[in-house]
């Protein structure tokens, strides 16, 4: 099922994971993302700041990516 074909009734109820997997993995990979490359799904890249307030210390909420790709090059 391509996105494309789907009216907007239904684009509204596909989920996140739904649009990625039907949609932007595929265009990826059509693009050449395969092969020399990884790709990475629903990624955390960060920890998130440290919030100091007096005594207690937390964390905050980290960075995330839908997709993170990463280039190797061929090894000669």
């Amino acid at each position: 099922m391509k996105l494309e074909a789907v009216d907007d009734m239904e684009k509204r109820s596909l989920s996140k994971r739904d649009i990625c997997t039907t949609s932007i993995t595929p265009a990826l990979r059509n693009a050449g993302w395969h092969g020399m490359t990884k790709i990475l799904k629903e990624v955390s890249f960060t920890k998130g700041p440290i919030n100091v307030r007096g005594k207690p210390v937390s964390q905050g909420n980290g960075n995330r990516a839908e997709y993170i790709l990463y280039y190797k090059p061929k090894e000669a």
